[in-house]
């Protein structure tokens, strides 16, 4: 599904899945690939309280999620769990 045809409430749906998965994916980790995923966690969570009061142009959408897009693949790739991976394979997914 193309995100001009999500509603807002899906949306934050979309997002709030993410942020609830690359939390637990943090909890899997330890030292930098923990701080890494904590800190994409975090810009999810502030797009999310954009998305709430109802602030995000469509162009800010497709950059977060376009740096979320990123930033989970270059996770992916540094990860030795396995557990982590599977996670994040299912986040990545969930953008598409």
């Amino acid at each position: 599904m193309q995100i001009e045809q999500l509603s807002t409430n899906q949306l934050k749906r979309l997002v709030k899945q993410a942020v609830y998965n690359l939390t637990v994916a943090a909890l899997l980790e330890k030292g930098e690939a923990k701080r890494d995923l904590l800190a994409v966690r975090d810009e999810m969570r502030d797009f999310l309280k954009k998305l709430r009061k109802g602030n995000a142009s469509l162009l800010e959408v497709y950059s977060e999620l376009g740096f979320a897009l990123i930033s989970i693949a270059i996770l992916k790739m540094e990860s030795r769990n396995e557990k982590v991976k599977d996670i994040l394979t299912s986040v990545e997914e969930s953008f598409y």
